[in-house]
């Protein structure tokens, strides 16, 4: 089919192309493979994409609420002030759900019914232990002990009955020990507050959506797109391992359409796609691959760009050549000895960018998914990772690891980048 629109300035904001109106040459428009650049009277065609989208690259100094399409139509563009300098945040792996004992029910902390809890609870609170030990050099139990203390005095019980009744005030209606949720409501609001140009949310955005059951996976992304809208400025998403819906489940079909990357595309727009800010060209990945080879519950590979996303990729750099260019991505694309992940783990998670950031020009690389700070400067590209809004919640208490987001000056053609502990006034800052 062809597609087909014009990008025009849409001078009074009605959202659609009224007399007057000027067309906007130049601008990028893509259906997801293909690259175009919309001619004098603001024309553009494209074959349908891979993906069913076609989407165009908003111009810096211009935004455009309605930036993709299924169809073939025109897209409004809106002037905003121009920025030779501005200020963004970049939060990453947000986990958001609505209710305290998600977190347990889905990621295997709780008690099976045939099990008694006493057996069940050694072995899980082993379980963290052998996790939190290695990787954080820290005693489970007595940072349970100290989770606890502002509840009740655990400080005779032994280590299991102190899981246990870590466990029980964690999911109790109301405890501010598993309200995960009100926090990441605050972090959002403490972000909106420092009325940024815009936020980068890098992907895992909800807690799971690989094996959660439907209903509670409609609330956590409802949750995610009001909280977001709520902060009152532009909040650009890329999606995580954890947008993959289904993929865990064995009841749904790879050919449901909310399947995979169906629902980010269907509820969040396309998987992958670029816009201008001031000097600077920002380009949000996809880098999650099916893999037949493996079976259902893992066929994917969160490390590699399908065939179409390289292409594309390329293309896009090929046409903002005269820009800054700046990858966002939920997987990192180096390795930083410093992250609690075991040589294995790490080369599972790193993903090879195939030569293109060298060949193109990258200049910097946004990451998160590891849940931790990280920087490494190549001869090209300066990748950097945020840790996470979620903190390192996964693992008992929710609180163990840092939460927070990051920082960024954009002036002269660099960043310059700080980290930023929610609720806390301090800083780290990154050398630019």
């Amino acid at each position: 089919a062809d597609l087909s629109g014009t990008v025009f300035v849409d001078l009074n904001r009605s959202g659609a192309r009224d007399a007057g109106e000027p067309p906007r040459a130049g601008v990028v428009v893509s259906n997801g493979l293909d690259v175009v650049r919309t001619g004098a009277d603001g024309r553009y065609s494209l074959a349908e994409g891979p993906r069913g989208f076609v989407f165009v690259t908003r111009p810096a100094g211009f935004d455009c609420e309605r930036w993709y399409r299924r169809d073939a139509g025109d897209f409004a563009l809106t002037q905003s002030p121009a920025e030779e300098a501005f200020f963004f945040v970049q939060m990453s792996d947000l986990h958001v759900y609505a209710r305290s004992g998600e977190l347990i029910e889905e990621f295997g902390l709780g008690d099976p019914w045939w099990a008694p809890s006493t057996l069940v609870s050694w072995f899980t609170l082993r379980r963290i232990e052998k996790m939190l030990v290695p990787r954080f050099s820290l005693d489970p139990v007595e940072d349970l002990r100290t989770a606890l203390a502002p509840y009740r005095d655990v400080s005779d019980l032994g280590n299991t009955a102190v899981y246990l009744a870590y466990r029980d005030e964690f999911q109790r209606e109301g405890s501010e020990l598993g309200n995960v949720r009100g926090k990441i409501e605050g972090a959002l609001e403490e972000i909106a507050a420092l009325r940024p140009s815009f936020v980068l949310a890098t992907g895992d955005l909800v807690l799971d959506a690989n094996r959660a059951p439907d209903p509670a996976l409609e609330s956590r992304v409802e949750l995610y797109r009001n909280a977001t809208a709520s902060m009152g400025v532009p909040v650009y998403s890329t999606i995580g391992n954890h947008e993959l819906r289904g993929v865990g489940r064995d009841d749904i079909s790879e050919r449901d359409p909310d399947y995979g990357l169906g629902l980010f595309e269907t509820t969040l727009g396309p998987t992958y796609y670029s816009f201008d800010r001031g000097a600077f060209h920002f380009v949000a990945l996809d880098t999650h691959r099916p893999d037949p080879s493996q079976k259902k519950t893992d066929g994917w590979r969160w490390n590699r760009m399908r065939d179409e996303v390289k292409h594309w990729l390329r293309r896009d750099l090929e046409a903002h050549g005269d820009r800054v260019k700046v990858v966002i991505n939920h997987e990192p694309f180096f390795g930083d000895p410093s992250w609690p992940l075991e040589p294995d783990e790490l080369a599972r998670y790193v993903v090879s960018d195939e030569g293109i950031f060298e060949e193109q020009k990258v200049a910097y690389t946004l990451n998160g998914h590891v849940h931790s700070n990280g920087i490494q400067r190549g001869e090209h590209t300066t990748h950097i990772s945020a840790g996470a809004l979620f903190g390192m919640g996964w693992y008992l208490p929710p609180d163990l690891y840092p939460r927070g987001y990051r920082l960024y000056y954009a002036s002269g053609g660099q960043l310059y980048g700080a980290w930023k502990r929610t609720g806390e006034p301090l800083l780290g800052f990154v050398q630019p």
